[in-house]
C-alpha cells in the first residue's frame, strides 16, 4: 500500500478514542457523534473496491477514471466521509446493497451523470465536496484538481496533488472541531480558500 494512504488512515482514525465500528459489509465507522444524532458518526471509511468495479463506473460515466483517483478507491477507500458530511469524496454504489445500505459513500456515477452541473465539462469528473456550501472538487485526466463553486460557475484550480489534499484538508477541517467532533464555530465556513 501507498505510504501516504497509511499517513492518511492515521489522520482519519484521529476520532477513534470515541469508538470504532466495523460493519459485515467491511464499511468502517470512526468517532461516535451522538451530539448529532443517535447513531451518528464522524468519519466513514468505505471498502475498496475492484477494478471491475471501476470499469463498470467508467461505463457508467462515459470517462476514465484519473490514476490519483482510481489508486484511492482501489487501495484505500470507496469515498470517504469526513466530520459527518463535512468533506466527501464519493463511491462506487452499484450492485452493494446489504442491510448497511445507510453507510454507502455518495454515488460516483449519479454526481458525474443525473447531478452534474451543465457547466461542468465532460473532462471533469466530480469525486467530491464541502459540506458547508457544497463547493465541489473535481479531477482532470492528468490527475489536476480543481475546485469550483455548486454550479461550476466559478472554477479554480488547486494546485497540489490529490493526496495533499486529502493531508492538509482534513487536519484543517479538524482544527474547527473540538475532541469530540463538535464545531467549535457554527458561524465560520469550513470550506478551504484556495
Amino acid at each position: 500500500m501507498n505510504y501516504r494512504f497509511e499517513e492518511l488512515r492515521k489522520i482519519v482514525y484521529q476520532y477513534e478514542h470515541l469508538g470504532i465500528r466495523k460493519l459485515p459489509n467491511g464499511t468502517i465507522l470512526i468517532g461516535r457523534a451522538p451530539h448529532i444524532a443517535q447513531h451518528a458518526w464522524l468519519n466513514e471509511i468505505f471498502p475498496v473496491i475492484t477494478e471491475k468495479e471501476i470499469k463498470e463506473i467508467e461505463n457508467n460515466i462515459g470517462i476514465k477514471i484519473p490514476e490519483d483517483y482510481r489508486q484511492f478507491l482501489t487501495e484505500f477507500s470507496n469515498g470517504l466521509t469526513i466530520l459527518t458530511e463535512e468533506f466527501t469524496l464519493d463511491g462506487y454504489s452499484g450492485n452493494r446493497r446489504t442491510s448497511e445500505s445507510i453507510w454507502q459513500p455518495f454515488d460516483l456515477v449519479l454526481y458525474n451523470t443525473l447531478y452534474k452541473p451543465q457547466k461542468a465539462t465532460p473532462e471533469m469528473l466530480i469525486i467530491g465536496r464541502f459540506g458547508w456550501d457544497n463547493h465541489k472538487i473535481a479531477i482532470m485526466p492528468d490527475n489536476s484538481l480543481l475546485y469550483a463553486d455548486e454550479d461550476f460557475e466559478k472554477i479554480k484550480p488547486i494546485d497540489i496533488s490529490f493526496m495533499d489534499l486529502l493531508l492538509t484538508e482534513i487536519p484543517r477541517l479538524y482544527s474547527m472541531f473540538d475532541e469530540n467532533g463538535v464545531c467549535l464555530d457554527k458561524n465560520t465556513p469550513t470550506t478551504p480558500i484556495f
